[in-house]
């Protein structure tokens, strides 16, 4: 799929890749918080990515659609600019996320994050069932969200 969209798999990893080489290169997963840990989970468990968004940043449904020319990421007075022609997670106003790439200023969740809005990217080929998998596990690992 990276190929296809554009994106050389070996400048960028695919995230399931990322997560394995990073693992090898630092002997073994150091827990980064526990949401953090809750979306790495359910890569490893899954091999589907599962992103953590501020759902107090989203306006609208999020969908994957091309960046035009002079958009920027998120809603940051110095949000950083996106190539025309990148493929985008976007809600109904803007461009919060580079696909498997860096997201817009205030769109992950923090720890200041009041809602959590997971986000399974799943592409042509794999089955519903590993996508709905993936969202099952990130929840079920965050178990009681008011411990984050």
């Amino acid at each position: 799929f990276f190929r296809h969209a554009g994106i050389d798999p070996d400048v960028q990893h695919p995230p399931i890749e990322a997560a394995v080489i990073g693992r090898l290169v630092s002997g073994g997963y150091a827990s980064r918080g526990r949401l953090d840990d809750a979306v790495l989970l359910a890569l490893l468990e899954t091999s589907v990515p599962v992103l953590a968004l501020d759902a107090d940043a989203v306006r609208g449904a999020l969908g994957i659609r091309t960046a035009r020319r002079g958009e920027h990421l998120g809603r940051a007075e110095r949000a950083a600019a996106v190539g025309g022609g990148r493929l985008v997670i976007a809600d109904d106003e803007l461009p919060l996320i580079e696909l498997f790439g860096a997201p817009g200023d205030g769109v992950l969740a923090g720890p200041d994050a009041r809602r959590l809005l997971l986000v399974a990217i799943a592409v042509a080929g794999v089955p519903e069932v590993h996508v709905e998998e993936a969202l099952w596990t990130c929840e079920e690992a965050l178990g009681d969200r008011s411990a984050l």
